[in-house]
C-alpha cells in the first residue's frame, strides 16, 4: 500500500511537471507571436499618407457619391490600388473646380492629383508617371449644327473651353476663335446646350458621360476629327522623385493585370472588339479601293489617250471653223443665245466677236416680214435634234451698217467639249442671187425678142 501510494505521489509530480512545461512553452510562443506581430502593428500606424487633391466632378474619373460623400470614379479606384501596392495610404480633398485643384497643388497642399492629362504646360511644374490611359480631344457642337465640320469651321465663332484644360491650350495656340472660358466642364457644356456658345472643345468621355446622365445625348455631336490625343497619368509634385519611383513602379505593373481591365469596364463599360463591323468594313473597303484604284489607272490611261484624241479632234474642228469661208454661229439650243463665231461671220455681221456672242440668234435678221424669229429658232432646233440637221434656207443677215446680205444657212446639232450645241453655217449667196437675176433678165430679154420676131413675122 504504501509503495503503491508513492508510486501515485510521484505520478502525479510528473503530470504536475509537464503542465508546468507546457505553460511555460505556451507563454514562450505567446510571447513570440506577440513580439512578431508588434513591428507589422507599428508598421500599420506608421503607413506614409499621401494627399491627391480632385476635382468635384468629372466623370468618370472623379465624382462625389452622394451616399458616402466620399470621391469614387475610375481615377480614385486606380490611384487606390497603386498606392496599396506602394504601400501608401490616400486622403482625397475635393475641390470645386479644376482651377482650385490645381493651385491647392501648386500650393503644395496635395501630393498627388490622379489620373491627369499629360500636357507641356502642366509638365513645367508637374512630374508624371507611366501613363495609365489615354483620350481624345474633341469638339463638340448642338446636333442641329451643319456649318462646323472641324477646326477651321472655329473661325470667327465663340467656343467654350474650360480653364487650364489642354482645350483651352489648343484653341489659345490656333488662335482663331472667340474663346469663352469657364470655370467648370458643367458650365462650358449648358452654355453649349443653351446656345451661349457655338461649340465645346474639351475631352470625350467627360462630355459624352455627362450627356448621358443627363439623358441629353441626342443634343451634341463632334465635329471632325479629335484634335488631340492626351495621355492620363499620375502627377506628383515636381522633383519628388522617391514618391514618382514609388508610384511609377505600382503603375507600370498594375495596367498589365486583369484587375487593371476590369476596373476599366466597370467605370467605362466593356471596349469596342478591335475587329467590329466598322474595321471590318473597312479592310474590305480597302481592298475594294485597291482593286477600283487598279481599274482606275487602267481607265485613267484610257482616258488619257482618248482625251488626247479628243483634243487632235478638237483642234482639227477649230482649225476648220476658224478656217472657213463660211460664217459659222454656235448656239445654245435651249437659250438661242450665240455661244461662239468664227472670223468670217465676223467679216460677214460686219460687228465684232465680242458684239455677237450673246445675242439670239434670231437678232441677226433685220425686223421685216421675213424676220426670222424666235419662234422659228425652236422649230429648226426641234428639227436639228431630230434629224440632226436642218435642210438648207435663205435668209437675209442685216449687218452692222444697215445692209442686209442674203446667205444661205445649213443648221446641225454639233458636240463641242461634250455640250450639245446647233451650228449654223450663213455661205453669202449675194454673187449668186445677182447671176440669177442677169439671167433672169436676159432670159425676159431674149423672150421679149422672140415675141417681137414671131410678130413681125406674123405681118
Amino acid at each position: 500500500m504504501r509503495a503503491r501510494r508513492i508510486n501515485e505521489r510521484g505520478s502525479r509530480r510528473t503530470k504536475d511537471k509537464i503542465f508546468i512545461h507546457a505553460s511555460l512553452l505556451l507563454v514562450f510562443l505567446t510571447s513570440l507571436c506577440i513580439l512578431f506581430q508588434m513591428p507589422a502593428v507599428f508598421a500599420q500606424e506608421e503607413t506614409e499618407e499621401i494627399v491627391a487633391a480632385v476635382p468635384l466632378n468629372f466623370p468618370p474619373q472623379y465624382m462625389v457619391n452622394k451616399g458616402t460623400g466620399q470621391p469614387e470614379g475610375f481615377a480614385i479606384d486606380v490611384m487606390d490600388t497603386v498606392a496599396k501596392r506602394s504601400g501608401l495610404r490616400v486622403r482625397y480633398v475635393v475641390y470645386d473646380t479644376w482651377p482650385d485643384a490645381f493651385d491647392a497643388f501648386r500650393a503644395g497642399d496635395a501630393d498627388v492629383i490622379p489620373n491627369l492629362g499629360i500636357t507641356s504646360e502642366r509638365e513645367e511644374y508637374i512630374d508624371f508617371t507611366s501613363s495609365v490611359e489615354a483620350f481624345h480631344i474633341s469638339i463638340f457642337v448642338r446636333s442641329s449644327t451643319s456649318d462646323i465640320e472641324g477646326i477651321d469651321g472655329l473661325a470667327g465663332r465663340r467656343v467654350a473651353v474650360v480653364e487650364d484644360n489642354k482645350g483651352m491650350f489648343i484653341m489659345q495656340e490656333w488662335g482663331k476663335a472667340d474663346l469663352k472660358i469657364y470655370n467648370s466642364m458643367e458650365e462650358a457644356f449648358l452654355a453649349l446646350l443653351s446656345g451661349d456658345v457655338d461649340a465645346l472643345v474639351y475631352p470625350e468621355p467627360t462630355v459624352f458621360q455627362r450627356a448621358t446622365q443627363s439623358g441629353l445625348e441626342g443634343r451634341i455631336k463632334t465635329a471632325g476629327e479629335p484634335l488631340l490625343e492626351v495621355k492620363r497619368a499620375i502627377g506628383v509634385q515636381k522633383g519628388d522623385a522617391e514618391l514618382l519611383a514609388l508610384l511609377d513602379a505600382a503603375v507600370k505593373d498594375f495596367v498589365k493585370t486583369p484587375e487593371y481591365m476590369e476596373m476599366y469596364v466597370k467605370w467605362y463599360g466593356e471596349p469596342e472588339p478591335y475587329w467590329n463591323a466598322g474595321r471590318v468594313a473597312a479592310v474590305m473597303g480597302i481592298i475594294l479601293a485597291l482593286t477600283l484604284a487598279a481599274f482606275a489607272i487602267w481607265r485613267y490611261w484610257s482616258l488619257m489617250n482618248f482625251n488626247r484624241k479628243l483634243k487632235e479632234s478638237e483642234a482639227r474642228y477649230r482649225s476648220l471653223f476658224d478656217g472657213s469661208p463660211d460664217g459659222i454661229f454656235l448656239a445654245d439650243p435651249e437659250t438661242g443665245k450665240i455661244l461662239d463665231v468664227n472670223p468670217s461671220a465676223s467679216k460677214l455681221t460686219k460687228k465684232s466677236v465680242e458684239e455677237l456672242v450673246g445675242l439670239h440668234q434670231s437678232e441677226l435678221h433685220p425686223p421685216s416680214s421675213e424676220k426670222y424669229s424666235k419662234e422659228t429658232f425652236k422649230r429648226h432646233v426641234k428639227e436639228a435634234k431630230q434629224n440632226r440637221e436642218v435642210h438648207p434656207i435663205e435668209l437675209l443677215v442685216l449687218c452692222s451698217d444697215g445692209t442686209k446680205i442674203p446667205v444661205e444657212v445649213m443648221a446641225q446639232m454639233v458636240s463641242i467639249g461634250g455640250k450639245e450645241v446647233i451650228q449654223g453655217v450663213f455661205r453669202n449667196i449675194t454673187e449668186r442671187k445677182e447671176a440669177a437675176e442677169k439671167l433672169l433678165r436676159v432670159n425676159r430679154a431674149l423672150k421679149m425678142l422672140s415675141e417681137c420676131s414671131e410678130a413681125l413675122g406674123a405681118r
